[in-house]
């Protein structure tokens, strides 16, 4: 190890006056201009501590070194699993917006909106995605924080989007109307366009439809539907919702079994429901709510870092 200052002058010195094998040994510390608080039988090349003295100081040096190399490492690794702990809890999947279109060749049939006003009407609608899309669930969830559920009527009885950056889900109203003067004949499909490490096992999508509600989520491994909300004691009851004649929603929780979810159609598609349709001018509204459920058992670390791309789309089949 190079020293600085006068404390290197002092080694350089000393060490240069390290008698070899057969010479005669004078004292050069004498006429160093380096000076060093040393007792003075320390100073004498001729004592056999004199050697020692020197290499000493070099071994402590190194020490002190490796010392503060070893330091260095240790609150580096520190800081780096601080950061991937950070990094897990708040940025569990990537997602893009959640885009809401109309499918359709040809002229306009269909149009969607976030009022029931439709000014104007678009075939379009982008639903803003969570900053983070960690696990959440519709029941006891975690930390203090608000389950879904306890949200649900004012998202169904909501316009528009109805959930926030800060939240961990997507949650959306709007209304699909026909424009035309004929019947018109569709198709409603829910595609994941992209999805990584088994994020979709642990995804639910709820649908409501002039306030019918459906809760799609992946098999088991079994093949058999899941749960809605797979506690490991409660019993989660399925959910409807109903409107009173002035236009107020409201929620009723009840049965005797646990809320199952519909499977997913396929791989591809959540859902792909068929030979839907809407008369001249009829409108409907639609919610719809997409969240990891933190209580299904494969909501675990391995999805942490996946990504999920996903679209709600209405087919039209024709008049």
């Amino acid at each position: 190890m190079k020293l600085k200052g006068k404390n290197r002058a002092l080694d350089e010195g000393v060490s240069e006056v390290l008698p070899k094998e057969g010479e005669e040994v004078t004292n050069s510390v004498e006429n160093s201009s380096a000076s060093v608080d040393l007792p003075p039988e320390l100073t004498d090349p001729t004592n056999p501590k004199y050697q020692y003295v020197i290499k000493n100081k070099k071994a402590r040096a190194q020490v002190k070194e490796r010392k503060a190399v070893i330091i260095i490492a240790i609150v580096l690794l520190i800081l780096a699993i601080i950061g991937l702990a950070i990094y897990g809890f708040f940025a569990a999947v990537e997602i893009n917006n959640f885009s809401i279109y109309i499918d359709s060749e040809g002229s306009r049939v269909l149009s969607l909106s976030d009022t029931s006003h439709f000014v104007p009407g678009t075939q379009h609608l982008e639903v803003k995605g969570p900053e983070y899309m960690d696990n959440t669930s519709l029941h006891l969830v975690p930390m203090g924080s608000d389950p879904i559920k306890d949200r649900l009527v004012d998202i169904v009885a909501g316009d528009g989007q109805q959930s926030s950056k800060e939240d961990y889900y997507f949650a959306s109203s709007f209304y699909l109307k026909n424009v035309t003067e004929e019947k018109q004949y569709f198709n409603e499909f829910f595609k994941i366009n992209e999805c990584t490490q088994g994020v979709d096992k642990a995804l639910r999508v709820m649908l409501v439809r002039d306030y019918e509600v459906t809760v799609y989520a992946q098999t088991d491994d079994e093949g058999n539907p899941e749960k809605v909300v797979p506690t490991e004691k409660d019993i989660f009851q399925p959910i409807t919702f109903n409107e009173d004649e002035q236009g107020k929603i409201s929620m009723v929780q009840g049965g005797d079994s646990a809320w199952m979810a519909e499977p997913f159609y396929n791989d591809e598609y959540v859902f792909y429901n068929e030979g839907h349709s809407l008369e001249p001018g009829e409108i409907r509204k639609y919610s719809i709510v997409v969240w990891l459920e933190g209580w299904d058992k494969d909501c675990v670390d391995e999805i942490i870092g996946g990504l999920l791309k996903i679209d709600f789309a209405f087919e039209v089949i024709g008049g």
